[in-house]
């Protein structure tokens, strides 16, 4: 929804023209089938659509942004598959074009994060699956819906039936590291790590291994991408402290992110 109302204030004449919006995994599947369907799993986490309820924000968009009125029905056709659900099947050019066998069963699209959920085993209530990339994503079965202290998405059966699935996470792991080595690593450990044939965050990791927790003193609150949890809040910021002068990068670098503590002190901003 956000990326909607992106495109109606930058570029109206794209959201005017197009006649659908969805995500690259639906597209994927009308694609494959020539059928207009979209995900319960994109529907839900994406544009806020709930097997009970619809698009139940779709009266209030307008106030929003009043060429929002409607925008639901315009751009948002298609009938909604759940996980598991054929969706259709595959059609005779994209058949020849995969080599596959033509009219084999294409199943509903789900998020990516979302569809190592079954594939953990994750399949009962108590059980929590955790993914690391750019960012995290934290995400527990359970049988009744919460949506609170950063818990920002509970939807039923849009991965696994009959459970909800609670979603939260960290907004930034690997940008982080990213965000650091970019800008924080003075040229002489690039050439260093170009020496010894290895990347810099090999290097700066082996260096950190050799530094006792806490040893540097450094600590960080590592919300250089905003909170997901507990304030879901983009416009917080990062903090770090106990800098000195004397402050290496690779004193630094395990305390930007709280998944890796090692060589330096981590502290939880809650």
């Amino acid at each position: 929804m956000p990326k909607i109302l992106q495109l109606i204030n930058e570029d109206y004449e794209i959201y005017r023209s197009v006649d659908q919006i969805l995500e690259a995994g639906d597209w994927l599947g009308q694609l494959l089938t020539g059928k207009k369907a979209c995900s319960a799993s994109m529907a839900s986490y994406k544009a806020m659509w709930t097997p009970k309820s619809g698009y139940a924000f779709e009266t209030r968009l307008g106030e929003l942004h009043p060429l929002l009125n409607g925008m639901v029905k315009a751009k948002l056709s298609g009938k909604i598959y759940f996980p598991g659900e054929k969706i259709g099947r595959l059609t005779a050019e994209w058949a020849e074009r995969l080599g596959l066998k033509e009219g084999m069963a294409i199943g509903s699209s789900m998020i990516d994060a979302h569809a190592g959920i079954p594939g953990c085993g994750i399949t009962r209530p108590g059980q929590m699956m955790l993914v690391i990339g750019t960012s995290t994503v934290q995400a527990v079965l359970e049988n009744v819906s919460y949506q609170e202290k950063g818990i920002y998405g509970s939807v039923k059966d849009t991965v696994i039936p009959e459970y909800y699935t609670w979603e939260s996470g960290i907004a930034a792991a690997g940008d982080v590291f990213q965000w650091f080595t970019s800008q924080c690593v003075p040229e002489s450990y690039i050439r260093q790590a170009e020496r010894e044939g290895e990347g810099i965050h090999k290097l700066l990791e082996k260096q950190a291994q050799t530094l006792k927790p806490g040893e540097s003193g450094v600590m960080a609150l590592e919300w250089w991408n905003g909170n997901k949890t507990p304030y879901i809040d983009s416009n917080r910021s990062g903090i770090l402290v106990g800098c000195t002068l004397q402050t290496r990068p690779e004193e630094t670098y395990p305390s930007t992110w709280r998944g890796n503590v090692r060589g330096s002190s981590s502290r939880r901003g809650n």
